[in-house]
């Protein structure tokens, strides 16, 4: 599993941040910018700030859970579910789940938020004349009709079961009833935290605490995001006070562990086997590659040294990961390695050549690079050619 590296202020440390979105041509003239105000370096402006749209990295730091709600939240360490805009949900047949909508929650227009409400959010999201990330990511081939059973309840049937309902709706933002619902819009209207106050195309967006928000009312009182392309320029924004967080700093940048913090994404770096053709069809030779890789000496070479070791495509926070796995990661087993190539040769097994030129990726590329050098691979007896050029 990879790590993103971020920057953060000691301000920016000791408060939960949450944030929201803006307009251009608001240049946010009449809001007052105080002590009590954080600046958020990100790597990009993103092109508009639609709640349909959070599913995207650029759109959702700003906007999700800061801007707009889900019904429901789902817990980015374990995967599990708890309500957020809903109170609670069941199955009432196999193909209707029943959603029950938190009461007294306000949209920042001063819009009502009821089963009407969401069920006009919804359909937006299903909209197929909308481009909808949230749609296409988490409904694709999915027919669902909603329905507003009375003021508080919903309910969302399909056509066949589905059990995963529930994880779908924890990425699915809900906007405020006066959305366009066929036009993405350049400020989103939520029931989060924060309101959109104003948008300067190019330079900032400003955020300013929602002091009606129904939940526990957040320390900071509003949120400037700025956009700097280059790392090492974010990373100075913090050092010198300018800034109190600047996200995805590279690792060349992030040279005070004071001020840098690596956290956790759901990238998984892997070397794809094709074990539909000799010789990866053989079992003993896909398990001599695990056993011929020292992974512990990648780490800080070829990836940063946060990584954490990866034993399944699925990374832990994710509901359908084995733990039981991580119990009994593959050693780093040379021998082990060379014994099961002689098992596979003496079976007529093809002699294995890895071509770096042919798979396009990097990492197997420096692998070939490395078994030239004398590394693990060559060692074990893998014929690794070096075409790349």
């Amino acid at each position: 599993m990879r790590k993103y590296t971020g920057r953060y202020s000691q301000w920016a440390a000791a408060v939960v941040l949450a944030a929201a979105a803006l307009a251009p041509g608001q240049a946010g003239a009449q809001t007052k910018i105080t002590d009590k105000w954080i600046t958020v370096v990100m790597p990009a402006e993103p092109p508009n700030f639609d709640g349909c749209e959070s599913g995207r990295a650029p759109q959702g730091r700003v906007v999700k859970y800061n801007v707009t709600e889900t019904l429901i939240e789902m817990n980015p360490k374990d995967g599990s579910l708890t309500p957020r805009l809903a109170l609670s949900w069941d199955q009432t047949d196999p193909n209707t789940w029943r959603i029950k909508l938190r009461k007294s929650v306000t949209h920042h227009d001063g819009s009502p938020f009821n089963a009407a409400s969401v069920k006009r959010s919804l359909e937006r999201t299903l909209n197929t004349k909308l481009i909808c990330n949230d749609r296409t990511k988490f409904f694709g081939g999915i027919k669902v009709d909603i329905e507003a059973a009375d003021e508080d309840t919903l309910l969302i049937k399909t056509a066949q079961p589905e059990p995963t309902m529930p994880p779908r709706l924890s990425n699915t933002s809900i906007v405020g009833p006066n959305t366009d619902p066929d036009k993405l819009t350049l400020n989103a209207v939520g029931t989060g935290p924060y309101i959109f106050d104003s948008w300067q195309a190019g330079q900032q967006v400003l955020l300013r605490r929602n002091e009606a928000y129904w939940g526990a009312k957040p320390a900071v009182e509003g949120v400037r995001f700025v956009w700097r392309s280059e790392s090492s320029i974010a990373a100075a924004m913090v050092a010198v006070g300018e800034a109190d967080i600047a996200l995805n700093i590279g690792a060349q940048d992030a040279v005070d562990p004071k001020l840098d913090h690596a956290y956790q994404n759901p990238e998984t770096t892997f070397l794809r086997l094709d074990n539909s053709r000799a010789p990866f069809d053989d079992r003993r030779v896909r398990l001599a590659m695990n056993y011929a890789l020292d992974l512990e000496a990648i780490r800080g070479r070829l990836l940063p040294k946060e990584v954490m070791r990866a034993t399944q495509m699925v990374v832990p926070s994710i509901p359908g990961h084995n733990h039981e796995i991580d119990k009994k990661p593959f050693a780093y087993d040379p021998a082990k390695a060379k014994q099961l190539l002689a098992e596979a040769k003496a079976a007529g097994v093809p002699t294995v050549v890895i071509d770096s030129a042919l798979s396009g990726d990097a990492h197997v590329a420096f692998i070939a690079t490395d078994n030239k050098k004398g590394g693990e691979l060559g060692a074990v007896a893998f014929n690794v050619e070096d075409r790349s050029g």
